[in-house]
């Protein structure tokens, strides 16, 4: 499992890569703020992960298939990192926003 900074986030947004960012936080955070172009899957559906045919696992293999990059954050960058681990427990790479949306939002003047 890898982290991605967000200098590297930005980056990848510049170059209009292909990429699918999800705010595992709650729905309200989400409504509150989150990162431009990120959907909310509130981190009790990476919780409820038992197999690999769950859907959302299912969905998320298909976007990688796709050549999509798939980032998680959370509020500081612990909770992302724990469901990106899981995930690669079932052949999905994804990558954690190192610092959540804290660091995140220290490098809005970047964009």
């Amino acid at each position: 499992m890898d982290v991605i900074t967000c200098k590297e986030l930005i980056n990848l947004i510049k170059d209009n890569e292909k990429i699918y960012i999800i705010d595992i936080r709650s729905r309200n955070q989400y409504i509150t703020e989150h990162l431009g172009g990120a959907v909310n899957i509130d981190e009790s559906e990476f919780e409820n992960i038992m197999d690999a045919e769950n859907e959302l696992v299912k969905k998320l293999a298909e976007l990688t298939r796709g050549g999509y990059r798939i980032v998680l954050y959370c509020e500081s960058g612990n909770s992302s990192m724990l469901y990106a681990r899981k995930l690669m427990q079932y052949g999905i790479e994804a990558l954690s926003l190192y610092g959540g949306i804290n660091e995140y939002k220290k490098h809005l003047t970047y964009m």
